[in-house]
């Protein structure tokens, strides 16, 4: 943060009796800029404070070049109940409180603080070397084009800026004919003050992307997440997916419908956000199994439409749909279990053969159910039983699970698993 002194040269002291802080306070939205006017006691000479008047002025965000505002394309507000102060109507005849007003003149920013006529209405700084807020204002366009970022102190001219205290006594030198009174109660004195004003920094400098995911669900289907901050200017995001071939050693990403901003309102960034922010749900149909998929995560810059490429990630889609297929007991006596996981929504089938090929059963479920076309979701540790028939003898058997994915009966996607089991009576 940079900090700029300007020294008041209309009061001459060997010790200023304020400070004036203009303070820019970040506001992440690009039509919007923010500020922010305090003032701290630096002298015992003063503790009840009269009005001021402050020049101020826009800035690009180099901080070097002045920005002149207009009127009628930018709009200059009072914060409501931002200021210390005890805020009145405006009345010439008679101020009894404090009146802000703020406005564009001549393409600059004029605040003006009326204060009351009485001494014992004015606000006190009960404490030096404190900062008190004298207002907040806000600053956008009303055309919702870019608004300058930076309010600084003005250099046009040291009459533009001024501030006073009330008298609360009156000033006396000298008695008889030498008697001079400087100053009485209820007057405003001009005070030495310095002038400072600090610039708003972005609290992140880019987008960051955290982590890109992607994870084969069942049913052809990818499900994709990510996590981004600071997306500060940023209008949303696009994933594009590729086809990974061996024959082809570049990718060939493109577009997908539902994975754009503009179609998809998930992917709509929040452009005024610092903070992280998880993007989940986000679905993709593929077309071929036990192949690979590439796919790549973009932003889009809200104003200018640039594309940055943030992550590539790569996911496989499952060659066998049964797998990690395991019998628990074996050699087993009266009946054992086999725990399987399915990659993919299926229907299987289990079934128990002799050596001859002759049909022995079927196995059966959780609820002693024959396993026949049963349809099991994605996922681990499902469990087919078994338990030996009277006319089984001693042998060996053959376990077979065969499985079909359930949105395609193909014969090419049939997955089998044979499990040689030995029974002993």
């Amino acid at each position: 943060m940079v900090v700029v002194l300007l020294l008041s040269a209309s009061v001459v002291r060997a010790q200023d009796d304020c400070t004036i802080e203009i303070n820019n306070i970040f506001d992440p939205r690009p039509d919007f800029a923010q500020f922010e006017i305090k003032i701290t006691r630096e002298s015992e000479r003063w503790d009840k404070w009269a009005n001021g008047s402050f020049r101020l002025e826009a800035r690009d965000s180099d901080q070097d070049t002045l920005v002149l505002l207009d009127p009628t394309k930018h709009i200059l507000t009072y914060v409501a109940g931002s200021s210390v102060l005890t805020l009145g109507p405006y009345n010439p005849a008679a101020m009894n409180d404090y009146y802000i007003q703020a406005q564009i003149v001549d393409g600059r920013i004029t605040v003006v603080i009326h204060g009351p006529d009485s001494v014992g209405n004015a606000w006190r700084a009960l404490t030096s070397n404190q900062a008190y807020l004298l207002g907040q204002f806000q600053l956008r366009t009303n055309d919702g084009s870019d608004m300058p970022k930076q309010i600084a102190v003005s250099a046009l001219s040291p009459r533009f800026q001024a501030n006073a205290f009330k008298m609360d006594h009156d000033s006396v030198t000298g008695t008889g004919t030498e008697r001079n009174v400087w100053y009485a109660t209820h007057d405003n004195v001009e005070m030495g003050t310095t002038y400072t004003y600090t610039y708003a920094e972005s609290p992140c400098d880019s987008l960051q992307v955290l982590s890109f995911n992607g994870v084969y669900v069942g049913d052809l289907t990818v499900a994709l997440d990510f996590t981004a901050e600071c997306e500060l200017g940023t209008a949303g995001y696009i994933i594009e997916r590729a086809l990974v071939r061996r024959s082809e050693p570049d990718l060939v990403f493109e577009g997908r419908p539902n994975l754009t901003y503009v179609n998809n309102p998930a992917l709509v960034a929040c452009a005024t956000c610092i903070g992280a922010r998880s993007y989940v749900g986000l679905l993709d149909d593929v077309q071929y199994r036990r192949m690979e998929y590439a796919y790549r995560l973009m932003s889009v810059k809200q104003r200018t439409g640039e594309i940055t490429i943030h992550d590539t990630i790569f996911v496989r889609i499952p060659n066998a749909i049964i797998s990690n297929a395991v019998i628990l007991e074996n050699p087993f006596s009266d009946k054992t279990q086999i725990r399987f996981n399915a990659d993919d929504r299926i229907s299987i089938t289990g079934m128990v053969y002799d050596l001859g090929g002759r049909l022995i059963g079927y196995m059966t479920d959780e609820n002693g159910a024959p396993i026949i076309d049963k349809e099991y979701p994605l996922g681990a540790g499902y469990l087919a039983n078994f338990s030996t028939p009277a006319m089984a003898s001693q042998g060996l058997y053959n376990m077979v699970l065969v499985a079909k994915p359930i949105n395609d009966k193909t014969v090419e996607d049939m997955s089998r698993v044979i499990i040689k089991a030995q029974l002993i009576k």
